[in-house]
């Protein structure tokens, strides 16, 4: 029994030095950053199936970035959500000979995903053009789908004169999870904990308990509704990769061709401006995918501006938001709406 004891032991042991050398399930270190919405989540279910959900209408908090495993704050941004479940002040009834209103719809990147609500891409064009009143639509985690669903449903009481849709490479993903749907769920329990118990100190547990964590999050999604891809779980792809498998040709036609159908009905001009893409992965740019949908865009006949090509000149470390963060910097942010504004004063 001693001797059984003895090589289960050895055999973990030997199961966890492969892991380290391979690099597998490294736990949280010191320089490890988690985001997390303060005090609440900010999100709420909607009826229409093409949005399932959106920001809380007159939601205020914050969004703050933490060092880990410590809970350290390292970084803090204000949100407010006005009645119409968009970040940013309350919008007054459309009057005749009032300002130009501009709509921005778009994910986290539109948003202004750790910025502050100065520091957006909705705000740096405010700036660049007098006499615009820009709306900043941006909703984090909202695809595409989504986007045009809000369109369709509050367009009219938004009032815009102008749409711009900040098109992202991973805004064809068909996934609708709740983001509300981690804060509902189980607690881990100690040894599953990110920030504490065993996976602080074995690549192996940590590796286990990211796998449960990950499968328990989408059953969540699914039960709140939700729709996982036909793929299932992918772990072993790259996330561009993952993009390039929701990303057909035929799905980005019928999206766009969707925005432009709800244009239409509206009766109201859309533009598409095309981001850069922020994600890391080595030397996979994912232009391929910005290429497909700059492609559909305008065989849906809809007008496109190039903004892939803004921050070429930007050094890695004045990019992103956090390194490793897939969103861009408050000087990201001003460049890209820099890069917008010229367009849109040429625009009708």
């Amino acid at each position: 029994m001693l001797l059984a004891g003895l090589a289960l032991l050895i055999s973990l042991a030997g199961v966890e030095a492969l892991f380290r050398l391979a690099g597998l399930g490294r736990p949280v270190v010191a320089d490890d950053v988690e985001f997390r919405w303060t005090p609440s989540s900010p999100f709420q279910a909607v009826g229409d199936p093409d949005i399932a959900w959106g920001l809380r209408p007159g939601w205020t908090g914050a969004q703050v970035y933490l060092r880990m495993p410590e809970g350290v704050e390292l970084h803090r941004a204000e949100v407010r959500v006005n009645a119409l479940g968009l970040r940013g002040p309350e919008l007054a009834p459309r009057s005749g000979g009032g300002a130009a209103r501009l709509l921005l719809l778009g994910d986290s990147v539109t948003f202004g995903q750790g910025l502050a609500e100065e520091q957006t891409i909705p705000a740096g064009l405010a700036r660049r053009l007098p006499g615009v009143e820009v709306v900043n639509g941006g909703t984090p985690g909202w695809c595409l789908r989504q986007q045009v669903g809000f369109l369709a449903r509050s367009g009219a009481q938004v009032g815009a004169d102008q749409v711009v849709v900040m098109l992202y490479v991973n805004d064809l993903q068909p996934v609708y999870p709740r983001p509300d749907a981690e804060a509902r769920a189980k607690p881990a329990p100690a040894w599953a904990r990110r920030e504490s118990g065993l996976r602080r100190h074995s690549f192996v547990i940590n590796l286990l308990a990211r796998s449960i964590a990950a499968r328990r999050d989408f059953a969540g999604w699914q039960a709140a509704g939700g729709a996982v891809p036909t793929g299932g779980l992918a772990s072993s792809m790259s996330y561009l990769d993952q993009l390039r498998r929701d990303a057909t040709p035929a799905r980005a036609r019928a999206e766009l061709d969707r925005l432009a159908a709800t244009c239409a009905h509206l009766a109201v001009p859309c533009t598409v401006a095309m981001l850069p893409v922020l994600i890391a992965e080595g030397e996979d740019e994912g232009q391929d995918l910005v290429e497909l949908l700059v492609a559909a865009a305008r065989q849906a006949g809809l007008p496109v501006v190039r903004l892939d090509g803004e921050l070429s000149d930007l050094p890695p470390w004045r990019l992103r938001v956090f390194p490793g963060d897939q969103h861009p910097s408050a000087e990201a942010a001003d460049l890209l709406a820099a890069g917008l504004a010229p367009h849109l004063r040429r625009s009708p």
